[in-house]
C-alpha cells in the first residue's frame, strides 16, 4: 500500500496505519480516490466505504464525482473535523480550550 500512497497527487496526503487523509481540489482528490480504489482492488483489498469522511471547504457542487465513487461517504461539519484525534478547526476544539475571543 505504501507505493499507492506515494503516487497520489493531493497536496495533503497523510497516512497512518489504516487511515488516509487527502486534501486538495475536488478533482484531484477524486482522481486519488479512484487510484486507491483501483489499486486496492488489484491486490484484493476491500475498503470500508462507510468509514470514509468528507469535509467541504468550498464549492460542494464540484464533489459529484467523489459522491459517485463513494456513495456511503459521510460529510463532516466543522465541529467534527479531526485528523488522528487532533481538532483541525476552532469549532472542533473542546469548549474549555477555545481561545478567549471565540467564547460566547
Amino acid at each position: 500500500m505504501t507505493s499507492i500512497i506515494e503516487d497520489l497527487k493531493s497536496r495533503i496526503n497523510a497516512a497512518y496505519l489504516d487511515n488516509e487523509s487527502l486534501a486538495d481540489e475536488a478533482a484531484v482528490v477524486a482522481a486519488d480516490v479512484t487510484e486507491v480504489l483501483s489499486e486496492a482492488a488489484a491486490i484484493g483489498l476491500e475498503l470500508n466505504q462507510a468509514k470514509f469522511e468528507l469535509y467541504v471547504l468550498d464549492n460542494p457542487e464540484a464533489l459529484a464525482e467523489i459522491y459517485h465513487l463513494l456513495p456511503g461517504i459521510q460529510t463532516l461539519e466543522p465541529s467534527e473535523l479531526h485528523l488522528l484525534g487532533a481538532p483541525l478547526t476552532v469549532e472542533a476544539l473542546p469548549a474549555g480550550d477555545l481561545p478567549t475571543d471565540y467564547r460566547s
